[in-house]
């Protein structure tokens, strides 16, 4: 194990039954590790190895499973931790259609209403040139409307 670069994923191999944590150098793609389960003991017997051959871990990357981030703290204290772009894309999604749908539903206005409804892939696009010239003023009048969302 040269690398001091690796990242981790999960996979189910039998539909929810049989997790794997597959540890990959992110330097060669090859993987160098493979353990049971998707918890933080999943990589104990990595860490071990990671020790007893004095590698020194750079940048890890993982989804953001507290079990994880727990390990790469405790094993690797000085490493920088990256988190996958879909989990974390997902959580902005998420964020965004929460107050989406809190100013909907605080909104007395009912042709706000109507402006903000239906809007949540507009508002987390991040190409505004692939709207028409109607869609981009109904866009700009959402933002206008309510500062929540600028």
């Amino acid at each position: 194990m040269s690398s001091t670069f690796f990242g981790t994923l999960t996979v189910a191999v039998r539909k929810g039954l049989v997790y794997k944590t597959i540890v990959v150098d992110l330097d060669t793609g090859h993987i160098i590790y493979v353990g049971d389960g998707k918890g933080s003991e999943a990589l104990d017997d990595f860490w071990k190895k990671v020790k007893r051959q004095g590698v020194k871990i750079e940048l890890v990357t993982s989804d953001m499973s507290a079990a994880y981030i727990y390990s790469v703290i405790t094993n690797a204290p000085d490493a920088t931790h990256v988190f996958d772009k879909f989990h974390v894309v997902k959580l902005v999604h998420e964020a965004v259609d929460k107050v989406r749908r809190s100013i909907w539903r605080q909104e007395t206005d009912l042709e706000k209403r109507d402006l903000i409804k239906g809007t949540r892939w507009m508002l987390l696009s991040k190409n505004l040139d692939k709207f028409d010239e109607k869609q981009k003023e109904r866009f700009h009048n959402i933002l206008a409307s309510n500062e929540r969302f600028r």
